[in-house]
């Protein structure tokens, strides 16, 4: 990860977050900074999860939205945990979600340096079988 982006404190953070995910593939990490509104459709396949990192440049008032992009009839369904870190690596809030279940709609109000840490896993009723499949996830966060 980018010293520039995370720090030491938030980099702990952010591995206690991957160790959780129980996969024996590496997590995929996505790293970036924002000041604007932020849109990217994510295609995550079975058993290769992957990890956003974002850094907030200034604070405000967000909304974030996680929403199934694919068809319902797609071979996978979303699941993971959207995490607001302070600065320091601290906790400010965490949810899980899951795509068939309506994904994931918040907001928050954030400090400029916080960062959103939301990891993304594709599952099926047969992944542990097959460890096949993928799906597709829209994540938008936007500045109130």
């Amino acid at each position: 990860m980018a010293e520039a982006v995370v720090t030491a404190a938030i980099g702990a953070t952010v591995k206690e977050i991957i160790g959780a995910i129980k996969t024996k593939n590496p997590v995929r990490e996505n790293v970036l900074q924002i000041s604007s509104n932020y849109h990217e459709m994510f295609k995550v396949r079975v058993e290769s999860p992957e990890l956003l990192l974002i850094k907030l440049n200034r604070g405000g008032n967000l909304k974030v939205q996680l929403v199934r992009s694919d068809s319902a009839l797609g071979t996978a369904h979303m699941e993971g945990v959207f995490n607001h870190l302070n600065s320091k690596g601290g906790k400010k809030f965490a949810r899980s979600y899951r795509s068939d279940k309506g994904g994931f709609n918040t907001r928050l109000s954030a400090d400029a340096q916080d960062v959103l840490v939301i990891t993304l896993e594709a599952h099926h009723f047969c992944s542990a079988l097959i460890g096949q499949g993928s799906t597709e996830m829209d994540i938008s966060v936007s500045y109130c």
